[in-house]
């Protein structure tokens, strides 16, 4: 859904407010719910290359940016590692078969060690909405209540301002707040069906 859809939702109960102002709070809101339910998710295929360490995330969905690696696999080894901040100092260069994955930033990732042959790496990444993005991502339609209201609450909490209305900001919180508990239970039960999917049978 396009921000601007969002707009008319939003508008009306803050008079005065530039419109550049409520876009910033309606992507900030979604952005929040995306973070902290960790709902919004995408899988892609990244090609390795022997010898080669770094790797570009590049979601297909458009105007979102990966928050997190959740799940990397090559082939059908174990799942990679996440690198901590500790083990980082003590990993081993060169290449073999990778057993460490750092995300590097929200758009690239380094393998420890570096891969010896090439392979597909299965990704599945955690995506929240990029920050000036004309667009929500039509799967977050369903909690487009919430998305509005932690925008108003953002508004409405703004000191000195002509639409502020603190008392109304602690009811769309509450609005923000139902649709973050949703979101985060869809995902928690996104992640209890993905386990269930890899279980080997005995």
């Amino acid at each position: 859904m396009l921000v601007s859809e969002y707009l008319s939702r939003v508008m009306p109960s803050v008079m005065g407010c530039p419109i550049p102002v409520a876009e910033m709070a309606i992507l900030d809101s979604a952005d929040e719910l995306c973070r902290e339910s960790r709902v919004l998710r995408e899988s892609q295929d990244i090609p390795l290359v022997s010898g080669t360490t770094e790797y570009d995330l590049d979601p297909v969905t458009v105007g979102t940016f990966a928050v997190e690696v959740l799940f990397a696999r090559i082939g059908i080894s174990e799942p990679l590692e996440p690198v901590t901040p500790d083990l980082l100092n003590r990993l081993i260069m060169g290449t073999g078969e990778p057993e460490f994955i750092e995300q590097v930033s929200s758009d690239l990732v380094r393998l420890h060690p570096a891969p010896k042959t090439s392979e597909d790496m299965s990704v599945t990444m955690v995506l929240s909405v990029s920050p000036g993005s004309a667009s929500i991502p039509s799967s977050l339609d369903r909690w487009r209540d919430g998305i509005v209201g932690g925008a108003l609450h953002r508004l409405m909490s703004m000191p000195n301002q002509a639409w502020a209305n603190p008392q109304l900001a602690v009811t769309f919180r509450q609005s923000f707040n139902n649709a973050l508990n949703g979101a985060t239970s869809q995902a928690t039960l996104g992640n209890l069906k993905a386990a269930l999917r890899t279980v080997p049978c005995p």
